[in-house]
């Protein structure tokens, strides 16, 4: 098994980078969170995806918090 953490390329706090706004729902929150253990990733991932690459993650979350948000909206 191999653990990546993914972040946006614009806001890659966790590589060391500066905090910045990006348009990813639910990734790059622009700190490092308390109980993230660093001893526990094989490996983080900004821009090095490029365009086209899809991510595929699982995270239990209801979603509730996002139905406000651009993520549900119809064009």
């Amino acid at each position: 098994m191999k653990i990546a953490v993914v972040e946006p390329g614009e806001s890659a706090v966790l590589l060391g980078g500066q905090r910045a706004t990006h348009n990813i729902e639910g990734v790059g929150i622009g700190y490092t969170p308390p109980l993230f253990d660093r001893s526990l990733v094989d490996e983080i991932i900004a821009e090095q995806l490029g365009p086209g690459a899809t991510v595929v993650t699982l995270m239990p979350d209801s979603g509730l918090k996002y139905l406000g948000t651009d993520v549900y909206r119809r064009p």
